[in-house]
């Protein structure tokens, strides 16, 4: 059984409902803004690390555009994610979701990892395998039903077999005493055999975050569109069961904000414009996958979503300044 990776961002908080946004008339500027060239448009497969892939993303989109012309180097979701639960596990990041806060930090901390180097070094294995795998391996010698030793020799040829160079591999006996760890810390020291390529990122500017509570619904709209027109894509968190279900709107209770089936999740604004009498926004989303399921089909990763529905199930907006 793979992670329980539900999109679960832990820094959501409730916020005043939004139903007076309502209708295209809310959105008082539309002109066409198009930032849709941002590459590489990631698919999340099963690992629903949606947060680490969004700031990936607004990542990348910074350096490119501040002069780093290391296009080959690509952030990796993955291992962002991996160390961001490694430095922020006792703050409220883990496998089952993030803060973005926490993955701007960490990655100013520690840098960018390679995201070609790590497919290259998965070999013949998916993200969604790899992750699966080394799950699989660890709760078999939790249960008892692999020694340590028998588990950590099957976790360093598992290793071994997608690739990996024997001198960046863990020994099968350092494996067996990491076992001791919690999965979550065992799953992530692992990952990180296979960051060998770092690029650290001295310059990132902090990360700025809007949320409705504080603001309300106007101001966020306003800073939508301000930053779309500064050539500047952001971070939004919403309720995506929007993305399939045009009529869904979150609820709310108190400080907390419900999505059916906690589909609490983050994607990247990169566009504007009027489409069928509606200002709509171009959303580059790593979900796809999943809504494919439900029968809504994305454009190499990208959608485009009514202003005023994907406004009523905004949590809020992140940008680096």
């Amino acid at each position: 059984m793979p992670f329980v990776l539900t999109f679960v961002l832990l820094f959501f908080i409730g916020f005043p409902g939004v139903a007076s946004i309502s209708g295209p008339e809310s959105v008082s500027d539309c002109s066409e803004v198009n930032l849709s060239t941002l590459r590489p448009r990631w698919s999340q497969g099963t690992t629903h690390m949606c947060y680490a892939f969004s700031v990936a993303t607004l990542i990348d989109q910074y350096r490119f555009s501040h002069g780093d012309k290391d296009f080959e180097h690509t952030t990796s979701p993955l291992l962002l994610a991996m160390r961001t639960v490694e430095n922020f596990n006792d703050l409220g990041s883990t496998f089952s979701g993030g803060k973005v806060e926490h993955a701007i930090s960490t990655a100013r901390q520690f840098g960018s990892c390679s995201a070609k180097i790590i497919s290259d070094k998965l070999g013949p294995y998916s993200l969604d395998t790899l992750l699966k795998n080394l799950q699989i391996f660890y709760q078999r010698s939790f249960q008892m039903k692999d020694t340590k030793t028998r588990a950590a020799k099957k976790i360093y040829q598992f290793l071994k077999n997608a690739g990996l160079k024997t001198e960046d591999l863990p020994s099968a006996d350092e494996i067996e005493e990491d076992l001791i760890l919690s999965q979550d810390e065992f799953i992530t020291k692992i990952l990180l055999t296979f960051c060998t390529d770092n690029k650290m990122l001295d310059n990132l500017p902090a990360l700025k975050l809007l949320f409705q509570p504080q603001v309300g619904p106007a101001q966020i709209l306003d800073r939508m569109n301000n930053l779309l027109l500064a050539k500047t894509p952001f971070g939004i968190n919403f309720c995506s069961n929007v993305v399939t279900d045009s009529s869904y709107q979150g609820s709310f209770n108190g400080d907390q904000w419900y999505c059916k089936d906690q589909l609490n999740h983050s994607a990247v604004v990169v566009g504007r414009k009027r489409r069928n009498g509606q200002c709509q926004f171009l959303i580059q989303d790593t979900g796809c996958t999943g809504y494919a399921k439900k029968g809504f089909a994305c454009q190499d990763n990208q959608y485009w979503l009514d202003a005023s529905q994907l406004l009523t199930n905004t949590h809020g907006i992140f940008w680096l300044d």
